[in-house]
């Protein structure tokens, strides 16, 4: 089918998505266990004790192609209210995984995007995935990397990594890779101001991946805080915005995006805001276990 309609699929926009569902990543129970011990269903995000962090809309966009085909195979046109579905689906099975675990963990039957969240740690958490990942062929997308290999990996191996700030990539789609063509907004040197009447399709998709959001799906709602976890997307991370969710109307927001050869950091405030959230949360967990 390939040889058929691959030129079609390339225009509209959804041959990634359809190549990424060509590809076997293998479940590893343990990887998926050890990340839901962090998971935080008040945040949608990862809390380790190092900082914060998310599968985003970049992620998704990225890791599952530009459009993910189960979901708009047959309305192509509303791409971005299917994307934040796709998302939302991600976010209330973490919380359902989460609260299973932690009450009957012998038995966990859980179902969802989990294809998306190993391809998420492998990239982010590189240690956690394939030892030798595969090499991309010209045109394919990067869940290609990682199709039909093992992670030996172990319960106790994903924790001890996970807690490391040093074992965390924050932006690993930035790292050149062989046949991997960065999206257009990967600029080396300059400066570009977001628009939504820009034609770059790249650029605005990158856009709605900054834009908090409500993820509004049939059964339930989730937030999206992606300035909780800024420097996933490339920005110095500050306190979490206190701004209500969707303040501001999207075709009136700029932003600005930032070249790839940017290093983000922390800011002296956010830093002082983690280590006593941390601190008091180490506090609350020893009463807890003390009253236990």
């Amino acid at each position: 089918m390939a040889r058929k309609y691959g030129a079609l699929w390339y225009q509209t926009g959804i041959c990634d998505a359809i190549m990424s569902s060509t590809y076997e990543i293998r479940c590893n129970k343990d990887l998926i266990l050890g990340l839901v011990e962090f998971w935080c269903p008040e945040t949608n995000t990862f809390v380790f004790p190092w900082g914060e962090a998310t599968v985003t809309l970049e992620d998704v966009m990225i890791l599952g192609g530009k459009f993910f085909l189960l979901l708009i195979i047959c309305l192509q046109t509303q791409e971005w209210h299917l994307h934040k579905q796709f998302l939302q689906i991600l976010y209330k099975n973490l919380t359902l995984f989460k609260h299973k675990a932690m009450s009957c963990p012998k038995q966990i039957t859980v179902s969802g995007p989990l294809k998306l969240l190993q391809l998420w740690a492998f990239e982010h958490f590189p240690s956690l995935g394939p030892t030798i990942p595969n090499t991309l062929k010209p045109g394919e997308p990067r869940a290609a990397r990682f199709h039909r290999l093992n992670a030996k990996i172990n319960l106790q191996l994903v924790t001890s990594v996970l807690r490391l700030p040093d074992n965390f990539i924050w932006r690993p789609y930035i790292v050149d890779l062989k046949n991997w063509v960065h999206p257009s907004y990967y600029k080396q040197t300059q400066l570009i101001t977001f628009d939504c009447n820009d034609r770059d399709e790249d650029l605005k998709s990158f856009g709605k991946c900054l834009y908090a959001s409500m993820l509004v799906g049939l059964d339930c709602k989730e937030e999206y805080f992606p300035r909780r976890v800024a420097m996933q997307l490339g920005y110095d991370q500050d306190l979490p915005d206190a701004f209500p969710v969707c303040s501001i109307p999207l075709e009136k927001v700029r932003f600005a995006v930032l070249p790839r050869s940017f290093k983000p950091c922390v800011s002296v405030r956010y830093f002082n805001w983690w280590t006593k959230l941390i601190s008091t949360r180490k506090t609350a967990l020893l009463k807890e276990m003390y009253l236990m």
